[in-house]
């Protein structure tokens, strides 16, 4: 890329011994006669701007040490290169690097402002070289804070109240003003590097809505974070709940298990005691049945013995007659007792 005309080195006679003596002497007297200085001394934070009387050109000087200027024939400028700063905070005015605190009306007709703004800016040497400069920096700052105001409130005035404290939407409405700064000042040799700005302040009223809505916003978070670790707890605590009821089941079969064995268990031991008291009843009844026979039997040998005896009487009273049913009679009458009482005295009437 080839270099600008004007920022093209040019050879300079630095020293007055590398001069012929008739220019050597002939400078030294317009030194004389002039009240500008024959030498300048740049310091190693400041570049120098050099103007030709004759052709208009300006040449941008960056390196330290003394320089020679022709007094009727050059103009030398000095500017300090650091980086400096245009501070708007406070009620008064106090000279182009310090104004007042910057007041925006945002988007949605509310307002608020910066306690504290800062608005760093250097000088742009290749600006500076290209454009001449009839006035010193002074009226460049002047600038920069005129123009500052004005870019500042339009960017952040196209912020609502909500999205200025919205640090992304504030640093993005800063970078469009840095990017609008530089393009304006440009000219001027100016160059702006960062915005700095407090928090936005409000009024108390909407002070105190910002601050509800930052607690209810953390309660919000609060919430949706013990939502999220609720979510993220949520399988193992299913997975601890159904292990907690696969062993609740397990123990359940295993009880059923238990209880069914034991109920066989008794059940065969009743059958068991049933079928023994069963057989030991049969015995019984088999005895008691061969017990009855047995009496039966016998009853049966003495009715047997008892009609013979009988067909034997009935066969004796046939033989003998009534002889035989007196005895029996009075067999019969002595065995019933007789009392025998006086008759009671009757009285005569």
């Amino acid at each position: 890329m080839a270099t600008p005309p004007h920022l093209r080195s040019k050879p300079r006679m630095r020293w007055l011994w590398r001069l012929p003596s008739a220019a050597g002497l002939a400078a030294l007297a317009l030194a004389h006669s002039s009240d500008r200085p024959l030498w300048i001394e740049l310091e190693p934070s400041e570049v120098a701007l050099s103007w030709s009387m004759l052709s208009g050109e300006s040449e941008l000087e960056r390196e330290p040490g003394w320089h020679l200027a022709w007094p009727l024939t050059q103009r030398w400028e000095r500017f300090d290169k650091g980086s400096r700063q245009l501070r708007m905070q406070g009620d008064e005015y106090a000279g182009p690097l310090r104004q007042p605190l910057l007041s925006v009306r945002s988007s949605d007709g509310s307002e608020f402002w910066f306690e504290d703004l800062a608005v760093q800016f250097e000088l742009d040497p290749e600006a500076l070289a290209a454009a001449p400069r009839a006035a010193g920096i002074e009226r460049e700052e002047a600038a920069l804070g005129a123009a500052a105001r004005t870019i500042l409130g339009e960017e952040f005035g196209r912020l609502s109240v909500q999205e200025s404290v919205d640090p992304e939407r504030l640093d993005a409405a800063k970078r469009a003003s840095i990017v609008r700064l530089c393009a304006l000042l440009a000219p001027q040799g100016l160059r702006v590097t960062e915005i700095l700005t407090a928090k936005p302040q409000f009024d108390r009223q909407y002070e105190k809505a910002i601050a509800d809505r930052k607690l209810l916003e953390q309660e919000a978070l609060r919430l949706g974070q013990e939502l999220e670790t609720s979510r993220a707890a949520r399988p193992e605590a299913l997975a601890a709940a159904e292990r907690e009821g696969q062993r609740s089941l397990d123990e359940l079969v295993s009880d059923l298990v238990r209880q069914r064995l034991s109920a066989e268990t008794e059940w065969v031991q009743e059958r068991s005691a049933a079928e023994t008291a069963a057989l030991a009843r049969e015995g019984e009844a088999r005895a008691r049945r061969a017990q009855l026979l047995a009496e039966a039997a016998a009853a049966e040998a003495a009715r047997a013995e008892a009609r013979r005896s009988l067909e034997a009487e009935v066969a004796a009273l046939a033989a003998h007659g009534s002889i035989h049913v007196r005895q029996a009679l009075i067999e019969a009458l002595s065995k019933v007792p007789l009392r025998l009482e006086p008759e009671p005295a009757r009285e005569d009437r």
